[in-house]
């Protein structure tokens, strides 16, 4: 197996090689240099984020574990700056630069039988999750793992809450999908109500809207609600609205 690099075509050896193992296939993109291991991306247990690292990898293969070219050419080994520079600002959208970033997509699918945007899509989870949580994701497989729109959703999200939604994803109750774990997050921010203030809320809400005649009536039935034997349930419902007798005198 040969591969053009920018001292020439003179070829390179692989582990394989030594081995004296037999030709594999490859897929050799002249005008990148690129090489892309047919055997690599056909595991039994292919899944839409194992196929996106794959891809990734065979894509750069002089690459450093967790780096990739930055817009100079430079390798660049530090992951967040790969993410930001994955993704351009002028972009449309994801996808659109994705397809820029890997122009060799065709060729791979064409050769693979899968289709281009397939291979696009599972190269977005490569771009966009960084591989201290795809590890994390790994050891504790939740039902995202297995879901390509759920991943893409968490891959589309900023690295911040990523993280926190990963947290939501392999907690000891794992939340089951992206979205329930934002609302777990939401909910975790939100200020418990008072029950106390919302039964004299909603209450005041049914006041205002009553005629004189029927005011009157809650006022007596508060009243009498107020006065019942310690032991009664009612009584400390009634405490609640105790605020509202003198209102109520009028």
């Amino acid at each position: 197996m040969r591969r053009p690099s920018r001292h020439g075509d003179r070829g390179c050896a692989r582990r394989h090689d030594r081995r004296g193992a037999p030709e594999i296939d490859a897929i050799v993109s002249v005008e990148t240099g690129a090489i892309v291991l047919g055997d690599r991306l056909r595991p039994v247990d292919q899944t839409r984020l194992a196929r996106g690292f794959r891809c990734g990898s065979c894509r750069y293969p002089e690459a450093p574990r967790g780096g990739c070219p930055g817009a100079q050419g430079v390798w660049s080994a530090s992951a967040n700056v790969r993410w930001q520079k994955a993704l351009k600002d002028e972009a449309h959208n994801a996808n659109d630069i994705v397809s820029f970033a890997y122009g060799w997509t065709q060729e791979v699918a064409d050769a693979l039988g899968f289709n281009k945007r397939t291979i696009e899509r599972d190269l977005l989870l490569y771009r966009r999750l960084a591989p201290s949580l795809v590890a994390r994701l790994r050891e504790q497989p939740p039902p995202i793992l297995a879901n390509a729109s759920q991943l893409r959703a968490l891959a589309k999200l900023d690295e911040a809450e990523q993280v926190s939604i990963v947290d939501q994803l392999t907690a000891a109750e794992p939340a089951k999908s992206v979205s329930e774990a934002q609302a777990r997050m939401r909910g975790a921010n939100r200020v418990a109500s008072d029950p106390t203030a919302k039964n004299l809320s909603a209450f005041l809400g049914a006041f205002s809207r009553m005629s004189l005649t029927r005011r009157r009536g809650a006022a007596r039935a508060a009243r009498a609600a107020a006065c019942r034997c310690p032991k009664s349930p009612s009584r400390e419902k009634a405490r609640d609205l105790r605020p509202l007798l003198p209102a109520m005198r009028r």
